[in-house]
């Protein structure tokens, strides 16, 4: 009996931990985008700024990230692919998390 609690605890925490780890690549995708679907913004700027985004909230949650961006004359895509960190031996869970928008563009009025 007490193996089996044992085991639902870890997996309660497990759940946890992923939904987390989740909350945070998407919060960094969408940091990402900002910075890169800017008027003056890059894809280089949104890879820094989910990165550092990451760096700034993550700690050791979140292991074998890997982070990009790309930018388009009209669309802008920032992608956070990472670990979460497991407290269930032999259990790997990936976390992806991917935003996109439209770039920030002028538009002369028409007329």
């Amino acid at each position: 009996m007490l193996p089996a609690l044992l085991v639902l605890i870890l997996l309660v925490v497990q759940t946890a931990l992923y939904a987390h780890a989740r909350n945070l690549t998407h919060s960094a995708a969408q940091e990402g985008l900002r910075a890169a679907r800017l008027r003056a913004g890059s894809a280089a700027a949104g890879q820094t700024a989910a990165t550092a985004f990451l760096a700034a909230t993550a700690g050791t949650l979140l292991t074998s990230q890997t982070v990009s961006a790309a930018r388009s004359p009209t669309t802008a895509t920032a992608t956070v692919d990472a670990h979460a960190t497991s407290v269930v031996p032999f259990l790997t869970l990936t976390v992806h998390s991917t935003a996109a928008g439209p770039v920030e563009r002028f538009v002369p009025a028409a007329g």
